[in-house]
């Protein structure tokens, strides 16, 4: 679920700039169809932008030799930490991840509560099949007429008969497919419920779709002065649940004063290229060190406490490994560094004791019980290869210890060339088993910041030497490690502070 929470997160920041400029600049416009495809492509960015995780839209230095603004690249290695990793995110988070579930539960539930509402509204009707629709009459005339999906829904069959304009409303919602844009905006709201654009969202798309009804009903040759009473009539019905396009939903001023609107001039199409910069503004908003590390914060949140989350068996299996490495050179294209699996799987044939060929003098029951120790005895070894230990007697060690393992990863280690140019930095976390023979092997990411950084860091663990493997009872066991590398990039002391400093 915190993964869901993060996501949401940068969505709503990537929605929210985009629709500001929309808002300001295109939404009085009278360009109905240009505008509605617009939010729906508002919708379609706030959701693939985020799942592409936009580190740093501006790339400051596109040189061969590649630096960021004098930016010294820096690797530190946190302490390499034996079992179960304790989660490190904020107690805070897991309040808000709750918060957050109860409020989507209470949306969706609201959403099932429209449709099930709009279904026994239409199930009651009387319906009569028409040339390409379903006309369902309920029989109460207070109730606006109103489409969904392929019904057009009216309070008393005279609203048709009388006035023309209610079909020919009511139709251009139903073959421009409004429905579906308010599903999907409905679907978007139930995640990010707590983001008020997602509901000024929903509004603003029925807002659209009465805009381009409206137009349908003026070219169709219909008196606009007896189509403005009509919606003045029907103002006063009763309004529907926001999964359905109702014929009195929007103010009445914005609908009649659009409706004497000329169509808007290219430049006002022109407007919409403003929402290039807005995505810029989003992405790197997102990318603000504090904003990234709140979203990182909420994608580790969790309900509830991990099966199993830590089992520290000493004051030994928290070894101290913490160490700087500056000046790191970044990986430069063409480098034939080989780059590991994020899970490479040892595994071991079992070897069944060999069982007596023959034995004299035995009883039966001696003979059972000598087969019965023999299968316990294969059974337990197949165990002890599989079960990978949280909790060791003797942890493993990399040959020569830690101050060997420091200086090994400092002379392997770099910086990643594409998240050096971009300015990305931050934490990452590489969960990994040194097996019973010393090899590394089941590397992954407990906590990542970007691709090329989280690549990084596995392929250095993968690529490490075989270490001393960890015992319990005097007997070699697998076991699991957690290593911390911090990529970051800080900037050079000026040389007037340093010569300052020494004087």
């Amino acid at each position: 679920m915190g993964d869901i929470l993060s996501f949401t997160l940068t969505s709503g920041i990537i929605l929210l700039c985009l629709y500001l400029p929309y808002k300001l600049l295109l939404a009085r416009e009278n360009q109905h169809r240009l505008n509605r495809l617009i939010l729906l492509g508002m919708y379609l960015l706030a959701i693939i932008v985020p799942l592409l995780k936009p580190v740093s839209f501006f790339v400051r230095n596109t040189d061969s030799t590649p630096s960021v603004a004098g930016a010294v690249a820096n690797i530190e290695i946190g302490p390499l930490t034996g079992g179960i990793i304790e989660s490190e995110t904020p107690g805070w988070t897991r309040i808000v991840l709750w918060i957050y579930v109860i409020g989507m539960v209470i949306t969706l539930c609201r959403f099932v509560w429209a449709y099930i509402k709009l279904s026994n509204i239409i199930r009651k009707g009387r319906k009569e099949k028409m040339d390409g629709y379903t006309l369902v009459i309920t029989g109460d005339e207070s109730r606006s007429p109103f489409s969904w999906r392929k019904y057009v829904v009216v309070g008393d069959k005279k609203d048709t008969e009388e006035c023309r304009a209610v079909i020919v409303h009511e139709l251009r919602h139903l073959s421009a497919r409004h429905s579906m844009d308010l599903i999907i905006a409905q679907i978007y709201a139930i995640a990010v419920w707590y983001n008020p654009v997602s509901w000024l969202m929903i509004d603003e798309l029925k807002t659209v779709h009465e805009y381009e009804a409206d137009e349908a009903v003026i070219d169709s040759g219909v008196n606009l002065k007896e189509y403005q009473m009509l919606l003045i009539k029907k103002a006063v019905g009763a309004r529907l649940p926001s999964l359905a396009n109702s014929l009195n939903h929007s103010k009445l001023q914005k609908r009649i004063t659009m409706m004497y609107q000329s169509k808007s001039k290219m430049a006002g199409k022109f407007s919409s290229f403003a929402l290039v910069p807005a995505l810029a503004i989003g992405m790197a908003v997102v990318s603000i060190p504090a904003v990234a590390s709140l979203i990182s914060d909420a994608s580790e949140a969790s309900l509830v406490d991990p099966i199993g989350k830590i089992t520290k068996n000493s004051a030994d299996s928290e070894m101290s490994a913490t160490g700087t490495l500056r000046n790191v050179s970044p990986i430069v294209k063409g480098s034939d560094t080989k780059t590991m699996s994020l899970s490479e799987t040892v595994s071991e044939p079992v070897k069944a004791e060999d069982s007596p060929s023959s034995v004299e003098t035995i009883s039966l029951e001696a003979k059972s019980a000598a087969v019965a120790s023999v299968a316990e005895e294969n059974k337990k070894e197949k165990e002890d290869k599989d079960e990978v230990y949280v909790a060791v007697e003797k942890q493993a060690e990399f040959p020569g210890g830690i101050a060997a393992m420091m200086e090994w990863l400092g002379n392997n280690i770099r910086y990643p060339e594409d998240a050096y140019k971009a300015d990305m930095q931050g934490r990452v976390i590489v969960k990994f088993v040194v097996n019973k023979d010393g090899s590394i092997s089941d590397a992954s990411i407990l906590k990542s910041v970007s691709p090329s950084l989280d690549q990084e860091a596995v392929r250095v663990v993968m690529a490490m030497p075989k270490w001393a493997p960890a015992e319990n009872n005097g007997k070699k066991v697998a076991s699991y490690f957690h290593l911390p590398v911090v990529f970051k990039l800080t900037n050079p002391e000026p040389a007037d502070t340093v010569k300052t400093q020494k004087k």
